[in-house]
C-alpha cells in the first residue's frame, strides 16, 4: 500500500512545481508594477528611459539615445526636406532656429548671436550695389562676395539681413538687389518656389528664389538678373574678425608674430644703460637703442649770442637778455632817430613850421612860377609854342616868344612791289598776293577762243584779283576758254 501512495504523491508535487514555474501573473496594471507599457500608435504621450533606434542598428533612419533631447509645440517647429543630403546639408530646419550660443564643431569658440553679428560675419554697413545685374548662378557665396569687392569700392561681401539693423539700403533703384538670406529650403507652397539663396548662388532656375531687398525683404526667382547689395563688415567684436591675420615685431620689440592673441614688449636685449650725466641719454638709431648726447638739453649747436649796433646784453653764452640801446629825447621837435649805427635824438622835420627839407623852388628857362613857402606851381613860360595838325616840330626856343619851327613830316620808308599772273582753263580764275603783300591792282585777259570777252575783273576779299570770260556769241561762261589773271602786290619796307 505504501509503494502505491509514494509515486502518486511525487507526481502531484512535480505538477505543482511545473505549474508554478510556467506562469506568474502580474501584480498590478502596467506601468504601475513590474511590467512596462509597450510603445504604441495611441495619441497619448509616451516615454522611454533607454535609447531608441529605428533601422539597422538604430543608425539608418532615426536615432535618439541618452544625451539627445528634442521637443516643441505643434506649429512652432518642424524638421523637413527629404532631399537635404543631395543639397550637401547634414540637417534642414523649417522655420526659425534658436540657441544660446553657436560653437565650432569641436565645441570651442562659442559665441552668442550678438557676438557673431559684431564681427565680420554680420552687423556690417550698407555700401552700395554692383554695377552689373546677375542671375542666381554665380558660383557660390564666395564668388558673389567677389563681385562686391570688384564693383563696389569699400565693400567686402554681399549684405545679409543682419546688416540692415545698422541702416537700410536707400529707396529707389539704388537700393534694390540680391542679399544673403541664408534661408535654404523654405518653401512657397502657393507658387511652388524654394527659397534657398538660389541654392547658395549656384542656380538660375525659375523654381528657386533668392532674397531680394526692394524697400523691404522679398523674394525673386533665380532666373531674373538683379544687382547685388554690398556691405562692409564690422571691425569690432568676435566671430568674423578683421583683416589682420598676423602681427610681427620688428627691431627693439619682441612677442611676434601674433596670429591669435599675445603681447608685444620692448626687447630687453636691445636696451642699454647710459650714464647719469646730462649728456648720457638713450636714443633710437633706427635699429637699436644707443647712448648719446642730449643736444636738446645741452643747448644745441648755438654756443654764443652777440649784440650789434643799437642792442645791448651780449655776448650771451648761457642765459641772458638782449635790449635796445637808445637815449631819452625831450621836446616836441626831438625824436629818436637811427643814424645807421646807433639811435640818436634829432629834429622831427615832419612836424611844425620846419616840415620837410625843401626851402625854395625856382623857375628855370622857359618855366614860370615857383616860390619859397607853401605849395608852389611851375608852368611853361610860353605855352603857345606848338604845331598845327599834320605838322611836326623841328625846333623851339623856350626863352623867347618866337614860335616853334614846324614842317610836314617826311616819310623815309619805301615800297616793294611784284606782279603775279596765272593762266587757268574754265572761263574764270583768281590769284592772291603772298602774305605781307597788299593787292594794289590787277587785270583779266581772255586768251582763247578769240571770240571771248572779259565779263568780270575785280579785287577779291582775300587780297587778290579775280575775273571771268564769256562767249561773245552766246553770252555764256567760256567753260572751254583760257583766262589770264594778273595782280600787282606791294608791301611797305619798315
Amino acid at each position: 500500500m505504501l509503494k502505491k501512495i509514494l509515486p502518486t504523491a511525487f507526481l502531484v508535487s512535480c505538477l505543482l512545481i511545473t505549474s508554478a514555474l510556467a506562469w506568474t501573473a502580474p501584480t498590478g496594471t502596467p506601468d504601475d508594477s513590474d511590467a512596462f507599457a509597450p510603445i504604441n500608435v495611441s495619441g497619448a504621450d509616451q516615454g522611454k528611459l533607454g535609447g531608441l533606434g529605428i533601422g539597422v542598428d538604430g543608425a539608418s533612419l532615426l536615432r535618439a539615445f541618452t544625451g539627445f533631447i528634442a521637443g516643441g509645440v505643434s506649429g512652432n517647429y518642424a524638421v523637413e526636406k527629404t532631399n537635404f543630403q543631395t543639397a550637401g546639408l547634414k540637417a534642414q530646419v523649417l522655420g526659425n532656429f534658436a540657441a544660446d550660443k553657436y560653437c565650432k564643431p569641436d565645441g570651442t569658440g562659442c559665441r552668442t548671436l550678438d557676438e557673431l553679428g559684431a564681427g565680420g560675419g554680420g552687423g556690417g554697413t550698407y555700401v552700395g550695389v554692383t554695377t552689373n545685374s546677375y542671375t542666381g548662378a554665380r558660383g557660390g557665396y564666395a564668388a558673389a562676395n567677389a563681385l562686391c569687392v570688384a564693383e563696389v569700392a569699400g565693400s567686402n561681401r554681399v549684405c545679409t539681413s543682419a546688416d540692415f539693423a545698422n541702416g537700410l539700403p536707400p529707396a529707389g533703384a539704388t537700393g534694390i538687389g540680391w542679399y544673403n538670406g541664408f534661408n535654404s529650403g523654405l518653401n512657397d507652397s502657393v507658387n511652388n518656389y524654394t527659397a534657398n539663396d538660389c541654392t547658395s548662388w549656384n542656380s538660375a532656375a525659375s523654381n528657386y528664389t533668392g532674397s531680394l531687398w526692394s524697400s523691404g525683404p522679398a523674394y525673386n526667382t533665380c532666373n531674373n538678373a538683379r544687382k547685388f547689395l554690398c556691405c562692409k563688415s564690422g571691425s569690432t567684436g568676435g566671430g568674423g574678425g578683421g583683416g589682420v591675420t598676423s602681427v610681427a615685431t620688428g627691431n627693439g620689440l619682441t612677442g611676434g608674430p601674433i596670429t591669435t592673441t599675445g603681447t608685444v614688449s620692448v626687447d630687453a636685449s636691445s636696451l642699454v644703460t647710459c650714464g647719469t650725466a646730462i649728456t648720457g641719454k638713450v636714443w633710437w638709431n633706427g635699429t637699436k637703442f644707443v647712448c648719446g648726447t642730449d643736444n636738446a638739453i645741452s643747448g644745441g649747436a648755438v654756443t654764443s649770442v652777440a649784440t650789434g649796433n643799437g642792442l645791448t646784453g651780449g655776448p650771451i653764452t648761457t642765459t641772458g637778455t638782449v635790449s635796445v640801446t637808445a637815449p631819452s629825447c625831450s621836446g616836441s621837435t626831438q625824436k629818436l632817430l637811427w643814424n645807421g649805427t646807433a639811435f640818436t635824438c634829432g629834429t622831427d622835420n615832419d612836424t611844425g613850421s620846419s616840415s620837410g627839407d625843401i626851402s625854395s623852388v625856382t623857375a628855370g628857362i622857359g618855366l614860370a612860377g615857383g616860390g619859397t613857402s607853401g605849395a608852389v606851381t611851375l608852368n611853361l613860360a610860353n605855352p603857345a609854342k606848338g604845331c598845327s595838325t599834320g605838322m611836326v616840330m623841328t625846333s623851339f626856343d623856350l626863352s623867347s616868344g618866337s614860335p616853334a619851327t614846324c614842317q610836314i613830316p617826311v616819310d623815309t620808308h619805301s615800297f616793294s612791289c611784284v606782279n603775279k599772273n596765272t593762266t587757268v582753263n574754265g572761263g574764270s580764275g583768281s590769284l592772291n598776293c603772298d602774305a605781307g603783300y597788299l593787292a594794289t591792282g590787277g587785270g583779266v585777259q581772255c586768251v582763247s577762243p578769240a571770240n571771248d570777252y572779259v565779263a568780270n575783273s575785280t579785287p577779291t576779299a582775300t587780297n587778290g584779283w579775280s575775273g571771268s570770260c564769256r562767249n561773245r556769241t552766246t553770252g555764256a561762261l567760256a567753260a572751254d576758254g583760257f583766262v589770264n589773271v594778273s595782280v600787282r602786290c606791294c608791301k611797305l619796307n619798315l
